[in-house]
């Protein structure tokens, strides 16, 4: 890693910071507390209307903060053809963890509503934080 990619990466992590602390649950934390994730957390950029997961897969090993744009999830019903809109996340939602948490399948289909920015917290990370603080489990 040269001189210049490494500032890049240490501003980046900087900025990631930053913004979690500006969101629940990790507005409860000190930055100090979110660095080793902030490390290993990417930033990824999907076009609408792909689609991050289906209901009933099985988890994937991350979980995602939205940082700008709009992410719908769907739910089938049951003697329903069409899957119903269930949630909306805004700007600064946390979502996707309770199935990667519990190894269990996703409840809902997460569906690009308009193209979107978004944080992919690797969940050992997420894990590790909501271990030392109860305030993020």
């Amino acid at each position: 890693m040269t001189v210049k990619q490494a500032e890049s990466h240490s501003a980046l992590v900087d900025d990631t910071i930053a913004f979690l602390l500006q969101h629940p649950p990790f507005d409860q934390l000190q930055a100090a507390d979110l660095e080793a994730v902030a490390r290993k957390t990417e930033v990824i950029y999907i076009p609408a209307p792909e689609t991050l997961f289906e209901e009933g897969q099985a988890s994937q090993p991350f979980c995602y903060i939205l940082i700008k744009g709009q992410i719908e999830f769907y739910r089938h019903q049951p003697g329903e053809l069409s899957p119903h809109l269930v949630d909306l996340a805004d700007p600064g939602e946390l979502f996707g963890v309770r199935a990667v948490m519990a190894g269990d399948t996703y409840l809902s289909t997460a569906t690009v509503a308009r193209d979107s920015l978004l944080y992919r917290l690797p969940i050992d990370g997420f894990r590790a934080l909501a271990e030392k603080h109860s305030a993020v489990s």
